[in-house]
């Protein structure tokens, strides 16, 4: 029995993952095409880890720190959609297809419902605590360092049970 190698034309190195030999599955992995190692438009390309094809256009208003942004947010910014707080969908459901055609901008709540997901409202802000204390300013704690809020009501109760714990720990 011979042993198999990649099915790539051409290419006779042994086969590695999904029919490719290891240079062609990395190749498609960072790029998207096994065939080629540069996007023809000259934009490094690589896949995350989740599916979605991200471009490295380090300075642009979509990128990230490290100089990559989402491609299908990308294109929606360069075709001058207002993406802000939005979610780019991909019409049909393939994340690599970045076609603008294949695009379509909408709310966090839009898009779980497009998705049918029980939970497409979860990311709005929410005006209660999961006790029912209302987030109001006198009532709401907000963390400087990463700007979460807590309800100052259940902050005061929870330090209160944990200070009378370790009055009761501490031996007379």
């Amino acid at each position: 029995m011979s042993a198999r190698v990649c099915s790539i034309d051409g290419c006779e190195k042994p086969h590695k993952s999904s029919g490719w030999c290891a240079m062609h599955y990395w190749r498609w992995r960072k790029h998207g095409d096994p065939n080629t190692t540069v996007r023809a438009y000259g934009v490094y390309r690589s896949m995350t880890n989740n599916g979605y094809v991200r471009v490295w256009v380090p300075g642009h208003p979509t990128a990230k720190a490290d100089g990559y942004a989402l491609e299908h947010r990308y294109v929606m910014h360069e075709l001058g959609v207002d993406i802000v707080g939005k979610h780019v969908h991909h019409l049909d459901h393939d994340k690599t297809n970045n076609d603008p055609a294949n695009l379509a901008v909408m709310t966090a709540s839009e898009h779980g419902a497009t998705h049918d997901e029980p939970n497409a409202g979860q990311f709005q802000p929410r005006t209660h605590c999961q006790r029912g204390h209302e987030f109001t300013a006198e009532n709401t704690y907000v963390n400087p360092g990463n700007g979460g809020r807590a309800c100052r009501s259940c902050k005061s109760a929870r330090n209160r049970r944990r200070y009378e714990a370790s009055r009761q720990a501490v031996p007379a």
